[in-house]
């Protein structure tokens, strides 16, 4: 029964416990005591809902290279600031991190990236355009 419970809530995890009772034939008490039983024992850990996304006409990968040696709370401190990232990483190798900016323009990526250039810390940038993504 459990397994029914967390299917239909994934389908839908703003349906009430009346609404999954009627789709398994239970009664509504049943079901909201086991979507409690559920979320209290750590079964059930968040709520979420999914927003239709809207396409993104621009995105970049951006190399970032800094002067000296830069740590890992500067590195996080200077992209925090940025709008429009949605991915940053430290990295192996030549270039200390790795951001992806992403916006509706490539004017709001590249105001983004002249933003990160500003930073004392950054010696340098090094920018892919993102054409097209290959696993979608």
């Amino acid at each position: 029964m459990d397994d029914l419970i967390l299917a239909a809530l994934r389908d839908n995890s703003r349906a009430s416990a009346a609404a999954i009772a009627r789709q398994l034939g239970l009664a509504p008490s049943t079901v909201k005591r086991r979507i409690e039983a559920l979320n209290s024992e750590g079964t059930i850990t968040r709520f979420t809902i999914e927003t239709a996304t809207r396409p993104l006409d621009a995105r970049a990968i951006v190399e970032v290279y800094c002067r000296g040696n830069a740590s890992v709370s500067e590195l996080r401190e200077i992209v925090a600031e940025l709008p429009h990232v949605s991915l940053a990483v430290s990295v192996a190798g030549a270039a200390d991190a790795v951001i992806v900016v992403e916006g509706a323009t490539s004017a709001q990526v590249s105001s983004t990236i002249e933003t990160l250039r500003m930073s004392p810390r950054i010696e340098r940038t090094r920018t892919s355009m993102v054409f097209q993504d290959l696993l979608t």
